[in-house]
């Protein structure tokens, strides 16, 4: 890539609780919330040549 991106070129989005979507942070990151017994769904963009993981 000849441009590296930074965390907040990305967004996450989370789906089934709050909050919705936000952007990707530098170290230590975005704290976020989550209610016990809730299904949640994440996904992420963020600039074309970047892929996603999740774990």
């Amino acid at each position: 890539l000849a441009d590296m991106a930074t965390a907040g070129d990305f967004t996450m989005n989370v789906s089934g609780g709050s909050p919705s979507s936000f952007s990707g942070a530098e170290s230590p990151g975005t704290s976020v919330t989550l209610t016990p017994n809730t299904a949640y769904s994440v996904t992420e963009t963020g600039p074309t040549g970047y892929s996603s993981s999740f774990s």
